[in-house]
């Protein structure tokens, strides 16, 4: 499955955690274990879309603010 998540992001630049889920039919709660670990062993980064952190805001959920993308995309593509 993190192959998978891996080859997507590959693929598609940056996407959020709901995207992520919606695209391999999961919960975001779901897929959150799988892209934490991913970013724990370097080998995916994340951004969040809301330079304030949603605290108290009228944002969306986290799983629409949190982006992942590939930590190698740049030296593949450089």
């Amino acid at each position: 499955m993190m192959g998978q998540i891996k080859a997507l992001l590959r693929e598609r630049g940056k996407l959020t955690r709901r995207q992520l889920a919606r695209h391999f039919s999961m919960a975001p709660e779901a897929i959150e274990p799988m892209l934490k670990l991913l970013v724990d062993k370097g080998q995916l980064s994340t951004e969040m879309l809301c330079g304030g952190g949603c605290s108290g805001c009228a944002c969306a959920s986290e799983a629409d603010l949190t982006v992942y993308e590939l930590c190698d995309t740049k030296a593949e593509n450089g």
